[in-house]
């Protein structure tokens, strides 16, 4: 489950429960539903808060997302990742490819 939200240009998705092989296509699915919608948002950054698993299918989904959102010149994050978020993208090096922020006052 997603909820969307915003504060000014910077757009905060939200996601609830796991983000695996079962669930990332739905939530792929959101994302690219609410970008298309929104196309003068400057900032979309995916709120991990709540996130309590994420593989590397859900990385895959972020990765598409940023490459699709960089296509129109707009910016991709994360923020608020759990341990285990935390521990994946060190590992997987992504935490290099995305910007991450600790919470959502820093995004903007």
């Amino acid at each position: 489950m997603i909820t969307f939200d915003s504060r000014g240009s910077i757009h905060f998705a939200a996601i609830i429960g796991r983000i695996d092989v079962i669930s990332a296509p739905e939530i792929k699915a959101d994302l690219t539903e609410y970008i298309k919608q929104n196309r003068s948002m400057t900032h979309l950054c995916a709120d991990l808060s709540a996130v309590d698993f994420i593989d590397s299918t859900g990385m895959g989904v972020f990765i598409t997302i940023h490459k699709t959102l960089l296509k129109n010149n707009q910016q991709f994050s994360l923020c608020c990742p759990q341990e285990q978020a935390k521990r994946l993208l060190k590992l997987s090096d992504l935490a290099k490819f995305f910007t991450v922020y600790p919470n959502r006052d820093e995004v903007a």
